[in-house]
């Protein structure tokens, strides 16, 4: 789910990727391992018997916590770029008026 919130859609698909499109490939990236799993474990069933409640739920809040964190990590992005912005629009501010904003 991380590569796949960081991939370069728009250079990629030459405009930005829809909405049900995104839900699509993030379900995908969640139930295709899974899928993998179970289908080996139809091979070679697990010894716990709730082993595949406890995958499923396992892929579900990890899956979850990956978003959560990707969006509050794009966020901390964003406001630190602010930032750096404002403080370089007071330094020029001040630069051009001579003195500092004290004065």
């Amino acid at each position: 789910l991380l590569v796949e919130h960081w991939l370069p859609w728009r250079v990629i698909l030459g405009g930005d990727l829809k909405r049900v499109p995104s839900y699509i490939i993030g379900v995908l990236a969640l139930v295709l391992p899974l899928s993998g799993l179970y289908w080996h474990w139809s091979a070679e069933p697990p010894e716990w018997p709730y082993a595949h409640l406890a995958a499923l739920w396992a892929v579900i809040v990890s899956g979850g916590c990956a978003v959560i964190l990707a969006y509050l990590f794009d966020n901390l992005v964003l406001k630190l770029a602010q930032l750096r912005d404002l403080q370089e629009f007071h330094a020029q501010r001040e630069g051009d008026c001579g003195g500092t904003a004290e004065d």
